[in-house]
Parts: structure tokens; sequence; C-alpha cells
């Protein structure tokens, strides 16, 4: 396991996230829209409920590769991180790669300061990274 293929599981989480986002947003527009237009009958402006639809699918199939993406890293990430003796240092690299949780967050859930955190993350990661 190296340092890279960790942070890229932590990334595509968050890619992950933010295109789920961007989807609620898109799908609530176009709830709104069609609330607001009725039915689209032909041209005019259902024709953009129509376009936002054809969008909206683009975007789930997107979001699915990438989903099905970050589900593969995760697995091998979690392997990884389960190997760990201890308990702290799995914990730790869960939080930060698996959850995509910020240092202070995870220092706040642990009851960890944020400088602890960080030591017990790069013992993790020698050990991981040997």
């Amino acid at each position: 396991m190296t340092r890279k293929e960790l942070d890229e599981c932590r990334l595509l989480k968050a890619e992950v996230d933010r295109m789920r986002e961007r989807i609620e947003r898109v799908r609530a527009r176009l709830e709104t829209s069609a609330l607001e237009l009725g039915i689209p009958g032909g041209s005019g402006p259902g024709d953009r409920v129509g376009s936002g639809v054809a969008m909206l699918v683009d975007m789930l199939a997107e979001w699915r590769a990438l989903a099905d993406g970050y589900a593969a890293s995760t697995a091998l990430v979690a392997c990884e991180i389960e190997a760990l003796d201890e308990p702290a240092r799995r914990e730790v690299l869960r939080l930060r790669y698996l959850d995509g949780l910020k240092w202070a967050e995870i220092a706040g859930r642990l009851g960890y300061s944020t400088i602890r955190c960080y030591q017990i993350h790069r013992e993790a990661i020698n050990i991981l990274c040997r």
C-alpha cells in the first residue's frame, strides 16, 4: 500500500460525494420545474425539463462509474487498514481515508489533539508503506 493509493481513495470519496450533491441539486431543480410547468407536451418550456432529465441521466451514469471505482479502492484500503494491530492507528486511517474527515474532525471524534492524530497517522503510514 502506498500513500498515493490512500490519498486517491480519499479523493475519490470526495469526488463521489460532490457528484452526489450535484445530482441532488439538479434533481430538486427538475422536480420544481416539472411541477411549475406541468407535463411537457412538445416544444417550449417543457424542453428544459427534458434536457434536464437527459443531463441527470448522464450525471447518474458518471456517478455510478465513480462509485464503482471508489468501492474497489475502499475494499483494498480497508483490508490494509484492518491489518494494522493498533486500534488507534486503524481508526485514524479509517476516518481519514475511508470517511474523508478533516484532521480537526478526527481529533474531535477520537478525543486526541490534532498533533497526536498526525503522529498516529505517521506511525500507521510508516507501517503500511513498508
